[in-house]
């Protein structure tokens, strides 16, 4: 493998732990890979119409996709921006607007609907800490 292919085998190396080593699940694991590398070096906002197109795609209600959000695609699109901080412009939160909220343990709240008065970068009015449009504002 090259440069290239040994990197990217690195990153997504966690994901490969987590297979029961079946070929099956080890090339999902490589897709799922490849999915979090491109929202990765995607610019945030671009990122925010991939999250809702692979909801869809996938066929995931809002709670199961948020599940997959926080157990493995923030993690791992964090987990690129420390291995590849050369990737990222330094001067641009694009690689991490956002990212570190998965940590959190966020209640649960029952607020919907946009707001006209909330800007989607703004922090939410439930009070989850997250910003209007990760939470409240969501449109998917």
């Amino acid at each position: 493998m090259g440069h290239f292919g040994n990197a990217f085998a690195e990153y997504v190396q966690p994901l490969i732990d987590q297979c029961d080593g079946s070929e099956e699940q080890v090339k999902t694991a490589f897709m799922l890979g490849q999915v979090c590398w491109n929202l990765a070096v995607s610019p945030a906002d671009v990122r925010e119409e991939m999250y809702c197109d692979m909801q869809q795609t996938l066929k995931l209600d809002n709670v199961k996709f948020e599940e997959l959000l926080d157990s493995t695609i923030f993690p791992m699109i964090l987990r690129h921006v420390e291995m590849f901080p050369h990737m990222h412009h330094p001067d641009s939160s694009d690689g991490i607007e956002g990212l570190s909220e998965w940590v959190e343990d966020v209640p649960e709240h029952v607020q919907e609907g946009k707001s006209k008065e909330t800007s989607p970068n703004a922090p939410c009015p439930c009070g989850s800490g997250k910003k209007y449009k990760r939470c409240c504002g969501r449109v998917c």
